[in-house]
């Protein structure tokens, strides 16, 4: 039996035909899961492709908006810097006789599993697109190559006829809108020691996400493999100089997410376990995509807590509050859409994965 089909069982069954209509009648459908990996994927299992090819198309109109929007953010928040970031525009499950090609990055390894095709952009076309009032408008759905097989309505195993549709996934899907910046964002499920998740509650300084709850994250720095900027990496693709390996994409992908958490929360680094990659969700609203991970911490709940308060956490100003959850709580405060909480899409679709490798491991 696949992954992806064991994903999708256990992502059915945690939602009932009632529970689904009302989330639909809310209007909830607001993440989408891109790829399910529930048995939880070490770096070997994941192949980079970073090309020019997968750059957003950028027309003289889009960068004027672009212009406009950060200085318009900027004007109100200071704080906003520019920053290179991964573009996602493609992810999937490899096929078998492809793995094998494309494991020479890494001879001695297991070939990859699953395929990731990345291109590179900034924080600020990411603020200008993808987070831009008139987002919808640059999504062309018809001139982005679709994956070979269709997407999967998941339904509850007894919904009958019932309504019960309440998100989408993929065995691998091309990112709508070749306009959007498609930034790619990373986020982690952390575990304390004593079965607690890890949330976050972010400032109101922050571009993204203000006043809402999240996971642990951010982004993959492309700055750390030599990628600086975008203007460095236009004209290294015009040079034809020699663009980085599959290994040192995805070595930035996973170690990013262990500082990220770590200048997030304040846990040290070496109290943090060796990250499982999850998948791939995204956020309906503005297209916004995320890799999501699983890491543990050896610390408990209230220790995590209180190092949050008093250890001088790095990223502090984008925060407020750090507090703790069980695992059921958090599981069925998102199963019961509570909007109290407030968790974003994409970290909801997170979850769902989470919810999914639990059931897996259990």
């Amino acid at each position: 039996t696949s992954p992806l089909y064991l994903a999708t069982l256990l992502l059915c069954a945690v939602c009932s035909p009632a529970h689904a209509a009302m989330m639909m009648a809310q209007g909830a459908l607001h993440y989408e899961i891109l790829l399910a990996c529930p048995e939880g994927l070490r770096p070997p299992a994941v192949y980079a492709d970073l090309s020019g090819r997968f750059d957003a198309q950028l027309t003289g109109d889009i960068l004027e908006r672009i212009d406009k929007e950060w200085a318009r953010r900027q004007a109100e928040n200071p704080a906003l810097y520019n920053g290179s970031k991964f573009r996602l525009a493609y992810v999937r499950r490899k096929r078998a006789q492809s793995r094998e090609r494309e494991a020479a990055d890494q001879p001695a390894e297991e070939p990859p599993q699953i395929a990731v095709q990345l291109g590179l952009t900034d924080y600020r076309s990411f603020i200008g697109t993808n987070l831009h009032v008139g987002w919808q408008h640059l999504v062309i759905e018809d001139d982005t190559p679709q994956p070979p097989k269709t997407k999967q309505t998941l339904r509850s195993r007894n919904s009958g006829d019932a309504p019960s549709v309440y998100t989408t996934i993929w065995e691998g899907m091309g990112m709508p809108g070749l306009h959007l910046a498609n930034g790619l964002g990373n986020a982690a499920v952390v575990e304390t020691s004593d079965g607690g998740i890890v949330l976050l509650k972010r400032s109101g300084l922050v571009g993204e996400c203000p006043n809402a709850v999240v996971l642990p994250g951010g982004h993959p720095e492309p700055s750390r493999i030599g990628l600086e900027s975008v203007e460095a990496w236009q004209q290294l693709l015009k040079t034809g100089e020699r663009l980085p390996k599959s290994k040192q994409v995805v070595e930035e992908l996973f170690r990013s997410i262990v500082l990220e958490v770590h200048e997030e929360t304040g846990i040290p680094m070496e109290k943090l376990s060796d990250p499982l990659l999850l998948g791939f969700t995204r956020r309906v609203e503005n297209h916004r995509p995320c890799m999501i991970f699983k890491l543990a911490t050896t610390l408990g709940r209230e220790e995590v807590e209180e190092l949050y308060k008093t250890s001088g956490v790095k990223d502090r100003f984008e925060s407020t509050r750090l507090f703790t959850l069980s695992i059921n709580e958090l599981i069925e405060q998102v199963q019961s859409n509570d909007e109290e909480l407030g968790v974003v899409g994409d970290h909801v679709g997170g979850i769902k994965l989470y919810e999914a490798h639990v059931a897996l491991r259990n």
